[in-house]
């Protein structure tokens, strides 16, 4: 499916073309200049665009009446905004005036799937105890769904050290995702598409680069982030490789259909996985455990340091196996 094509027509062609270079970086969209509304009209693309951005002073009427395109005008002051048929202000972050425009136009609520009859399938992966490979058994499950299914990985650690190991620096993360789902959902749908990275058939969202911004994001954000992707995405698994740094982690593990738990047998895990078990029962989340299944992963030996190749190996018969076992037949 080919993207959207958005379009600036302005005669200030450095605004026009900064504009432009943010929208393709930030948002899913091709994009086009033009420096006029005649340069625009004599075009061929011209009945290929999607979203028109004018400057006031090139539109017409006529012009909006020539062309399929979802045109927003380009106010240079703010009194024009309450004029019939007002645009946004011009002169504004880019940032902002994008919001303003997906929460103008009708497109995002277009594209977005039919909101699906029967929920998707969260899966958990968590334990108390450290070093474990939980990472690694996630990565690799991740991929071998996504050989037959549409799966979205999150990781929700302090330190994921996800951006060394893909060999990658990520211009955004899971906070930025969780910061358009509070302050601008209108432009959600199209910044999920532009942030989203992939591994192998197994797309994933950046892991927060700060473990003070993971630590400032509520229950109540995860939660609406699990529900805006469960409602507005083709996702058929999300699989959350959590970590106890974040708030409401019982209860994000209560929503998961299964959870992984990484267990090992030298007396000091044993004892932290007792106390974790513990601590469910008094606070009331039994039910947690029941949908638990531990892992002892201290046989998997020569792991391979990139994602894409967790497929292989003991790791992956040992995931495919899990899947086979306790998901569905694999």
């Amino acid at each position: 499916m080919r993207k959207k094509l958005l379009a600036v027509c302005d005669r200030e062609a450095v605004y026009a073309s900064k504009f432009c270079e943010y929208v393709a970086k930030e948002f899913p969209f091709d994009v086009a200049v033009f420096t006029s509304r005649e340069n625009l009209e004599q075009n061929e693309t011209k009945d290929k665009i999607d979203i028109l951005l004018i400057a006031k002073e090139e539109y017409s009427k006529q012009l909006e009446e020539n062309m399929r395109a979802q045109i927003v005008i380009l106010e240079p002051d703010r009194e024009s905004l309450n004029e019939p048929n007002g645009g946004v202000y011009k002169y504004q972050s880019c940032e902002t005036v994008m919001k303003e425009v997906m929460g103008r136009l009708e497109i995002q609520e277009k594209e977005r799937p039919v909101i699906r009859e029967k929920g998707l399938n969260l899966i958990g992966f968590y334990s108390p105890i450290k070093r474990g490979l939980q990472t690694s058994l996630a990565l690799s499950m991740g991929q071998m769904l996504a050989k037959k299914h549409k799966v979205l990985y999150l990781n929700f650690e302090s330190f994921s050290g996800l951006n060394i190991r893909f060999g990658k620096e990520f211009m955004c993360d899971i906070t930025d995702l969780i910061y358009y789902i509070t302050n601008a959902k209108e432009a959600l749908f199209y910044k999920l598409q532009a942030m989203t990275q992939s591994v192998g058939n197994m797309d994933f969202i950046p892991p927060a680069f700060s473990y003070m911004d993971i630590n400032r994001i509520t229950k109540e954000q995860w939660m609406m982030m699990i529900e805006e992707i469960e409602k507005y995405s083709a996702y058929e698994y999300i699989l959350l490789d959590l970590s106890d740094n974040i708030q409401g982690l019982p209860d994000i593990l209560r929503c998961c259909r299964k959870v992984f738990t990484i267990v090992k047998d030298d007396g000091m895990a044993m004892a932290k996985m007792e106390q974790y078990k513990l601590l469910l029962e008094r606070a009331d989340y039994e039910d947690v455990l029941q949908k638990t299944k531990q892992c002892d992963l201290s046989l998997i030996r020569d792991l391979p340091f990139a994602p894409e190749q967790l497929v292989y190996g003991e790791l992956a018969d040992f995931a495919k196996n899990l899947i086979r076992k306790e998901l569905y037949e694999f």
